[in-house]
């Protein structure tokens, strides 16, 4: 009823034909854009959850610890580690990243959640306005 019950697949589309903005290889300097540049942009100091795949277990690294671990050699590491998500859109980066139009079409959050917080009032209202009371 809700939802996808197949994959959505873009085939032959350009970044820019699917409204995706992404920072470019290079910049206007010529310099890459790397692991260090993120790290720039969002905050070195900035906290993200790490994954042991071996163990499953999750540990805190700075963002500076994260580079470290992605610019060590792999042969050099002593486990896989991995970062499920890393929030930036309130950092520099955001500045530099527009997701997929398709995506901001079909976003819960952007199309349906409480922009002010006179709509959460609203919302909370029409809420309980259609709540039955349950005695216990």
């Amino acid at each position: 009823e809700h939802g996808f019950t197949r994959p959505v697949l873009f085939v032959n589309k350009t970044s820019a034909s699917l409204g995706l903005r992404v920072p470019a290889s290079r910049g206007t300097d010529g310099a890459p854009f790397t692991y260090e540049s993120v790290a720039k942009l969002v905050g070195p100091f900035r906290t993200i959850q790490v994954i042991d795949t071996a163990t499953q277990l999750t540990t805190e690294y700075t963002l500076r610890e994260w580079v470290d671990y992605l610019e060590t050699p792999p042969k050099d590491r002593t486990r896989i580690l991995n970062v499920i998500t890393l929030e930036f859109s309130e950092t520099p980066l955001g500045d530099l990243v527009t997701e997929p139009q398709f995506v901001r079409d079909v976003d819960f959050v952007r199309l349906h959640w409480p922009k002010t917080y006179d709509d959460i009032g609203r919302l909370s209202s029409k809420i309980s306005n259609n709540t039955e009371e349950v005695d216990e």
